[in-house]
């Protein structure tokens, strides 16, 4: 029971933002002493400022990418070189990248323009999609809670435009286009 203590305390450290220095920062001014716990708070939490519905930056073989919301649904870089979309409710795959046994991909990139690759030292699948024109400035690749992986365009003023590029997996179907993310008009 002694060792389970240490532990739980840790874990409130994780879940809720809690610091050590909470409980010791203490001033003879409140408002200062409110300030530095709250800066205390948000140094420690910047772990969860990435939605776990986006896929943002590298992966490395291995890793989940994203969960859906609602966790019925994950897209993982399998150590096997494929990146696939699971249905977690089923336990089944409704996309893969079918890059199974090529062995240099390291990595799968989210970049800036709004591209999907899947890399090592050079590029061995890419999502192709074209960049859309008009006046978008920035992409956000989402994994909806109806099991569709989507890219979404944004414009100068950050409002969402519609989805641009997805696997057509909504509602948790299989993708009538495997090894491929398919560009909507």
């Amino acid at each position: 029971m002694k060792k389970l203590f240490p532990s739980a305390i840790l874990l409130g450290f994780i879940f809720f933002g809690f610091t050590p220095d909470d409980n010791i920062t203490k001033t003879n001014t409140p408002a200062l002493s409110k300030e530095i716990r709250h800066k205390n708070r948000l140094n420690f939490s910047i772990l969860n400022r990435i939605p776990q519905n986006e896929a943002v930056g590298p992966y490395y073989l291995g890793a989940t990418i994203c969960v859906s919301n609602n966790g019925g649904y994950k897209l993982v870089l399998q150590s096997d070189y494929n990146l696939v979309l699971y249905n977690n409710y089923s336990n089944s795959a409704l996309w893969a990248s079918n890059t199974i046994g090529m062995n240099g991909i390291q990595r799968a990139d989210f970049r800036y323009d709004g591209e999907l690759y899947l890399a090592g030292g050079y590029t061995f699948w890419r999502a192709n999609v074209p960049i859309a024109s008009g006046s978008s400035t920035s992409f956000r690749w989402v994994l909806q809670d109806d099991g569709n992986f989507c890219r979404y365009t944004y414009n100068a003023n950050g409002e969402q435009l519609s989805a641009i590029a997805s696997t057509d997996t909504q509602g948790g179907r299989r993708s009538p286009h495997q090894g491929e993310i398919r560009y909507h008009f």
